[in-house]
């Protein structure tokens, strides 16, 4: 895809955050057809909107490649704060860890390793993300578009800090949540990916390849412990995992 293209493509996804008049999906001519477009998309949505204050990683499975979206500073905030009006549409919640940074990871010779990164953590949170979505429905669209449109992002909901853990005690996290108070899922070694240094090793290199590196003080959300929940406005969502802490918000 080259820069027009991406350029107009982004250019309908922000009309679409503006406005509230959701996409059905792109236009054919202006389809990410691969990873890279939809990374081309991203940036210069978040050129727009940003600046960059964290970036989300996932993977579907224990070996499957990850992928990523930059989070706009302006989309992240602390627990308890108050949501801007207007900011929530689907309210999808999902509860995931956050890694803070502390010092840059910039580009260089050598890969990242999984074994370094935990050195790379300044503090590890409960977070929520909120997804949402600039298309009508997002489940109805290619997977390339929605990985375009920040892949749903709509918020990130940052808890206090909580203890570091071990790698393998990562992937074996038990975490409840909760809609007003009520208990909707519990789950446990929920993450498909499991091990989430490997995401954040991942971003770290895939970052120092496309835009300079990580950056201090960035938080990097690695991916839901529940799956998605849809919450109805007003919800206070919470999530609490076992033995470490948590995060509320009301929607």
């Amino acid at each position: 895809m080259d820069k027009s293209t991406a350029a107009r493509a982004a250019a309908l996804l922000l009309q679409a955050r503006a406005t509230g008049n959701w996409l059905a999906t792109l236009p054919d001519e202006l389809s990410p057809v691969t990873e890279s477009d939809a990374y081309a998309v991203q940036d210069v949505v978040m050129a727009e909107i940003g600046p960059v204050g964290g970036w989300k990683v996932g993977a579907k499975g224990i070996a499957a490649q990850p992928n990523c979206a930059p989070l706009a500073q302006s989309l992240i905030f602390p627990e308890g704060a108050a949501l801007p009006p207007g900011l929530l549409r689907l309210r999808g919640v999902e509860a995931e860890i956050g890694f803070k940074l502390a010092q840059d990871l910039p580009p260089r010779a050598q890969p990242y390793a999984i074994e370094e990164v935990a050195d790379y953590i300044e503090s590890v949170h409960p977070t929520l993300e909120i997804v949402e979505s600039r298309y009508i429905d997002f489940r109805q669209v290619a997977q390339f578009s929605v990985l375009a449109d920040s892949n749903s992002n709509g918020a990130l909901i940052v808890g206090a800090p909580i203890a570091v853990q071990t790698r393998d005690a990562y992937s074996a996290l038990s975490v409840s949540l909760k809609f007003n108070g009520m208990e909707k899922c519990t789950a446990t070694c929920g993450n498909p990916a499991r091990d989430l240094l490997r995401l954040l090793a991942w971003l770290a290199n895939h970052c120092a390849e496309r835009c300079g590196g990580l950056r201090k003080g960035q938080v990097v959300t690695t991916g839901s412990h529940t799956g998605m929940l849809f919450a109805e406005a007003g919800t206070g969502v919470s999530a609490e995992f076992a033995g470490l802490g948590g995060v509320s918000i009301s929607l």
